[in-house]
């Protein structure tokens, strides 16, 4: 699939070759895992990558043999595990997508879920009990997500389209041309939209009437994984992870740069394992000292980095490689590794305190459901575990693929999967 310019090849965030039967989307034996991981993010390769290539030390070049998957086995409730229960499932997309998965960055809001499909639909579900109560066609595929803000829900497409729609109706308020394929959801912080394409541009935008403010240019990149970190914005900056492996600060007020750090390394290999993309949100998070805050960064080749939030200068780096974000909670950074780990690390040095393997396949971004963590997968799983030591503490079948970011409310834990249907489980 080509787009966002010429000679630049899009490998999109989805099942894109190798279904077929017993292939479960972001589930694999150690043989193939690498093959399978390149299907997930819709990267087709010849061959199958050796067992562990993408959880190798950035530089290093090492192989290393990875145990049999067995599914952890939840605590029983005597000791405190926990019992999860679906509580409904509604089927919202207009089809399933066996070629793409549906967008990461969903809204929940009040008694309002948004969701977009990869086939470019948006949706305003009833987070009550699933119904429908708008959807809108954007006339392309969606790969990164929605936002919403003052009222309005912003959202790009594969085609280039950038929209504001209402959040009452889903009449579009404003329509706008980036000129390349959106790969990011939208931010937005006061009047200012900002969307990442995948020519690697960042684009700024006026929330009010999507009049262009500025642009920031990235290196090219020949070859992406198709999807983008969203970016974030806090403090008058964007902070925001680039295909070219750079994670980078700009002004919000005219995209200047304040400061840039690249996190690739050097690698030979397939077309996998050449890869530099920083896909999983920079999250931020204040220490102790004062005017010291911390932006902590991770890429798909294998590095994960805490810099100064407002300079750029590194504090620590560790080997870890992922595409989705993190969570910060108690002090710790819970990173959903590649290899289907939950890995956490102190968020003051990096140093690793607890890995546990959860899955066969990939895992979603970690969120806090009532204290503890909660985490999909590929496999149609649901687990929650204890922050303190990674214990698994519950685990639920669910039977499809989640590749989406779940949302959390009182009611319990939203997921959105591949097969187009919103579940509740609580």
């Amino acid at each position: 699939m080509r787009g966002g310019g010429a000679g630049r090849e899009a490998l999109p965030g989805g099942v894109a070759c190798g279904r077929g039967p017993g292939f479960g989307l972001g589930s694999w034996g150690a043989a193939g895992r690498g093959l399978v991981l390149a299907a997930a993010l819709g990267v087709v390769v010849g061959g199958c990558a050796p067992s562990g290539w993408f959880g190798d030390s950035p530089g290093k070049g090492k192989v290393e043999t990875v145990a049999e998957y067995r599914e952890p086995k939840p605590a029983a409730v005597r000791d405190g595990g926990l019992l999860l229960e679906k509580r409904w499932s509604r089927s919202v997309a207009s089809e399933a997508d066996e070629h793409f998965s549906h967008p990461g960055h969903s809204v929940l809001e009040g008694k309002d879920l948004f969701v977009a499909t990869s086939q470019g639909e948006v949706v305003r579900v009833d987070a009550r009990d699933g119904g429908v109560h708008w959807r809108v066609d954007t006339e392309g595929g969606i790969s990164g997500g929605v936002a919403l803000a003052a009222g309005r829900l912003f959202v790009g497409n594969r085609e280039g389209v950038l929209l504001a729609l209402d959040r009452e109706s889903g009449k579009p308020l404003w329509k706008r041309n980036v000129g390349s394929s959106v790969s990011s959801a939208p931010a937005v912080a006061g009047e200012r939209l900002v969307v990442v394409t995948l020519d690697g541009h960042v684009h700024a935008f006026r929330t009010t009437d999507g009049e262009p403010l500025w642009v920031h240019e990235s290196p090219f990149e020949p070859q992406v994984v198709m999807g983008s970190a969203t970016p974030v914005m806090d403090k008058g900056l964007v902070y925001v992870g680039l295909a070219s492996g750079e994670v980078t600060a700009l002004s919000q007020q005219d995209g200047r740069p304040k400061w840039s750090h690249n996190l690739s390394q050097s690698r030979r290999g397939g077309e996998i394992e050449m890869l530099r993309d920083v896909d999983a949100d920079v999250v931020l998070m204040p220490v102790s000292a004062p005017g010291l805050r911390m932006a902590y960064a991770v890429s798909f080749q294998g590095n994960m980095v805490a810099l100064h939030a407002e300079s750029g200068d590194l504090l620590w780096e560790r080997a870890v490689s992922a595409i989705r974000r993190p969570l910060i909670l108690n002090n710790q950074l819970i990173v959903p590794d590649l290899e289907g780990n939950l890995v956490a690390l102190s968020a003051d040095d990096g140093v690793v305190l607890w890995k546990t393997r959860l899955s066969d396949g990939l895992l979603t971004a970690p969120v806090e459901y009532r204290g503890k963590i909660g985490v999909a997968d590929g496999g149609g799983r649901l687990f929650v575990v204890e922050p303190a030591s990674g214990r698994v503490l519950g685990m639920e079948r669910l039977g499809e693929a989640i590749l989406a970011d779940p949302m959390v409310a009182h009611e319990g834990i939203y997921l959105w999967s591949n097969e187009g249907n919103v579940i509740l489980v609580h």
